[in-house]
């Protein structure tokens, strides 16, 4: 799996189901907030997935529920990190470049790999370094639906936010 152990979510959901449960059992006056908290099962807790190679070259081991950076997030990763793209996997098409063989180590490629190479990415490969196409800042407030409630495509902007006045 590129996201790591492939029983997690099935758990995970499980005791969400069990915690969801509790809280609805609940019949107290307490806020809901406050039963979020309350009604947590004891075997309900964070949970971080460690690389054991890693937490030995680590000065002190991770203690629970504390996700470290560097092993929580580069243990798995998915085919365009290895690409060379970030982890926020926000890019939909790719900027292409040329596939230049100066940019390689002389010997890394035979003649017939590089042909194969070039056969396989005849229009270029990714070029990370630089905005995707047609990627643009996320635009806030969109709405999604005219007047009428059909949809709008690429959303709509929603304009200025209302302004709250005090009842009198």
């Amino acid at each position: 799996p590129l996201v790591g152990d492939v029983n997690w979510m099935n758990v995970a959901l499980t005791k969400m189901d069990s915690w969801l449960a509790a809280i609805s059992r609940d019949h107290s006056s307490k806020s809901i907030s406050r039963k979020v908290i309350d009604d947590r099962p004891a075997n309900v807790h964070d949970r971080c997935e460690y690389a054991p190679d890693l937490i030995s070259q680590l000065d002190t081991a991770p203690t629970d529920g504390i996700c470290l950076p560097p092993i929580a997030q580069t243990r798995y990763q998915t085919p365009r990190m290895v690409a060379g793209s970030d982890e926020a996997s926000d890019i939909v098409a790719c900027t292409l470049k040329p596939l230049l063989r100066y940019q390689f180590p002389n010997g890394l490629f035979s003649n017939a790999q590089w042909d194969r190479l070039r056969n396989v990415f005849p229009h270029g490969v990714c070029n990370w370094s630089v905005p995707g196409v047609g990627q643009q800042d996320t635009i806030p407030w969109q709405t999604y639906q005219n007047a009428k409630g059909h949809v709008i495509y690429g959303g709509k902007p929603l304009g200025p936010a209302p302004r709250s006045t005090p009842l009198s």
